[in-house]
Order: C-alpha cells, then sequence, then structure tokens
C-alpha cells in the first residue's frame, strides 16, 4: 500500500502563515511550535499528509518527535474540507 504521508528532513522553523500557505491542502505535524493564546505562532514541519491526520503512526514514525530535541509538538489541519481538527486555528 502507498503511504500518504511524508517525513520532512530539511524544513526550518517558519511563521504559521508560512507554514498555512505552504502545506495547504495537507495535515501538518509540527515540531518546535510556539503557541500564543492557543494559535499557532510559528514551528517546524516534520510531516505532512495528504489523505488523514495522524497517517504513519502506524509505523511509528511519531515516536522520533518524541523527546527535547524536537520541544512541543501539535498538528493542524489544512485540508480543505469539513474536518476538523482538535488543533484547527480559525483565520
Amino acid at each position: 500500500m502507498e503511504k500518504t504521508y511524508k517525513i520532512l528532513t530539511d524544513t526550518e522553523i517558519m511563521p504559521s502563515e508560512e507554514i498555512y500557505k505552504m502545506y495547504a491542502g495537507c495535515w501538518v505535524y509540527i515540531a518546535n511550535a510556539e503557541t500564543r493564546d492557543g494559535k499557532l505562532v510559528k514551528g517546524r514541519p516534520v510531516v505532512i499528509s495528504s489523505e488523514t491526520p495522524y497517517d504513519g503512526a502506524e509505523d511509528g514514525i511519531y515516536d522520533k518527535f518524541n523527546n527535547k530535541q524536537y520541544g512541543r509538538c501539535l498538528d493542524r489541519n489544512l485540508f480543505n474540507n469539513n474536518f476538523v481538527s482538535v488543533w484547527w486555528v480559525y483565520k
């Protein structure tokens, strides 16, 4: 079965506006996330999925992000449908 997620290895910390623009239409897992008043300020995209949130969990890909190096991790659903993730930020 084909994977619908991609692990990003060359990303840098970027402002939320850039993340939303660059990964529109995807679900994004963000490391080194900084929030203010519940809204994402900046972070480092590390996994994207074109199909479903947390795609690849069965492969254990998120385990590596559970350490100090990656700080706080969270997700953003930027799909253009009616599914809303717990971490969705309305603009």
